[in-house]
């Protein structure tokens, strides 16, 4: 499904440029985030690698359903 990748390579997109946001938004170098605010670096690196591994299933997903040849409305 078309759906599927789409919304997997957008996953993995948005895991790729939630650290690099947050250190622009918040204007601090990511070390001293880490040093700082620890709960706040557990959670985004969390954050991340969850996004990461729901973008790869995706993707993975939609290319295994289109290499199935299911026959629809045959017996």
């Amino acid at each position: 499904m078309m759906g599927l990748r789409v919304t997997g390579i957008i996953l993995l997109l948005l895991s790729i440029a939630i650290i690099p946001l947050l250190i622009y938004g918040v204007g601090v170098p990511w070390h001293a985030i880490k040093v700082f605010a620890a709960d706040v670096a557990l959670l985004t690196i969390l954050l991340v690698i969850l996004l990461a591994m729901n973008g790869l299933l995706f993707v993975f997903m939609s290319f295994r359903q289109n290499n199935m040849k299911i026959p629809i409305g045959k017996p």
